[in-house]
């Protein structure tokens, strides 16, 4: 029997956010083709309020341990200026963590399945096997994204809604820095791993590695689309959903934008239109809850009601990486959609067809206005959305292809690269 090591750097239950839905799927593949040892290092204030295996998924043991308090800010600054390290893997220390894997791991392992360029740069030293990176989000295209969208708001004059202006301009000096050092260890991952994963073709292109192959981000509703009843849409009273964690900086800004340059202007022709926010929500978000229009839900066990409530997604993603599941989400459940560019990156979805783009405000807005007077646009993006969905992004079949993966990778016998 194959002997499998999985270190990553969040529990994979409740799979209530995009990376943890990654995860689960990720450990219920490996532990259908080998004894899977999963370790699990969580931040230092993290609750887990339940057990860290997915329901019905059997590992052989497995570990979670918190990492130790933050570093402070000017210990971060230091390190930075004197380190190569980007602020992501400074902020956390993992002393006791490293430790820990130390000595609760048992090799030798066939395989080293790594979640996250975080956790293979704290531990990949620490073990050995065949090893497979899941770089799942590409952290330098993040802060290319960011940085040309804060520069775009610069230019036509508009404010920050998260950060001050000094925390602006302090941001931008250390991201020019920082996108160089994440491509410089990405690269750095992808010479020493023997297989690295990523969530589309797009990722694989930027990335440019022999060793790297597509792992797509899938979604699997928590029961059957087919059948359920929409409510009928009143034109006077629209709902638009967004769904995301918001505690996330991209699904902050995108919750900020859409409130304050798209929803006030459909609220002129809609008087009654209302934007749905679900998901955990922090102080970022937090000071939306008293907008006209504006229901902030917070995070819920089930989707299924808020996304048969809604009349049309809505993405205003206008930075980040990888590929977002909430646009899966909308496609499964025949929702019509309406996003930025950066919102279905990676998703093989046409403009027009599966969804309607929109890159600026006036484009979000009128693209809602079409999908809420126009039934059969609605429908025929709901239908498209659905059949792209159906063929391309369904777990089950995203499972068999780690499945395979694995397997292959395992049986090739390769020496491990040194680290």
């Amino acid at each position: 029997q194959m002997r499998i090591l999985c270190v990553i750097d969040d529990v994979p239950r409740p799979e209530t956010s995009g990376y943890k839905i990654r995860l689960a799927n990720v450990v219920r593949a490996l532990a259908s083709v080998g004894d899977v040892d999963l370790f699990v290092r969580v931040p230092h204030d993290f609750d887990v309020v339940e057990g860290i295996v997915p329901e019905g998924v059997g590992v052989r043991r497995s570990f979670v341990i918190h990492g130790d308090p933050p570093r402070s800010t000017p210990m971060v600054v230091l390190s930075w200026l004197f380190g190569r390290l980007p602020r992501g893997l400074l902020r956390m220390r993992s002393e006791a963590a490293r430790e820990a894997l130390r000595q609760w791991s048992q090799p030798p392992y066939d395989l080293v399945w790594f979640g996250h360029a975080h956790s293979y740069s704290r531990f990949a030293d620490l073990v050995d096997g065949s090893v497979m990176v899941d770089l799942d989000n590409l952290e330098d295209q993040h802060i290319r994204h960011h940085r040309e969208v804060r520069a775009a708001d610069r230019r036509r004059g508009a404010t920050d809604r998260i950060r001050s202006r000094p925390r602006q301009l302090v941001a931008s000096l250390f991201d020019r820095v920082d996108q160089h050092r994440w491509r410089r260890l990405q690269q750095r991952i992808v010479d020493r791993a023997h297989v690295v994963m990523l969530c589309s073709e797009l990722d694989r292109s930027r990335l440019n590695a022999s060793n790297s192959v597509v792992l797509p981000n899938g979604y699997e509703p928590s029961s059957s689309t087919d059948g359920r009843q929409r409510r009928p849409l009143d034109p006077n009273a629209p709902v638009f959903l967004m769904v995301g964690l918001l505690t996330y900086e991209p699904n902050a800004d995108a919750a900020w934008y859409f409130a304050d340059e798209v929803l006030p202007e459909l609220r002129r022709e809609f008087p009654s239109a209302q934007l749905h926010l679900v998901g955990r929500y922090d102080w970022q978000v937090e000071a939306l809850s008293d907008r006209p229009g504006l229901v902030l839900t917070g995070e819920v066990e089930d989707l299924s009601a808020h996304l048969l409530a809604a009349d049309v997604s809505v993405i205003p993603i206008r930075f980040g990486g990888g590929t977002r599941i909430k646009a899966l989400e909308a496609f499964a459940w025949r929702l019509p959609l309406v996003s930025t560019t950066v919102g279905v990156e990676g998703i093989p979805a046409v403009p027009g067809v599966h969804y309607l783009r929109a890159d600026t405000p006036e484009e979000f807005v009128e693209a809602c206005r079409r999908l809420v007077a126009d039934s059969e646009l609605r429908r025929s993006l709901g239908e498209a959305g659905h059949a792209l969905w159906s063929e391309h992004f369904q777990w089950t079949d995203i499972r068999a292809s780690v499945e395979e993966l694995v397997t292959d990778t395992i049986s090739a016998q390769i020496t491990p690269l040194p680290l």
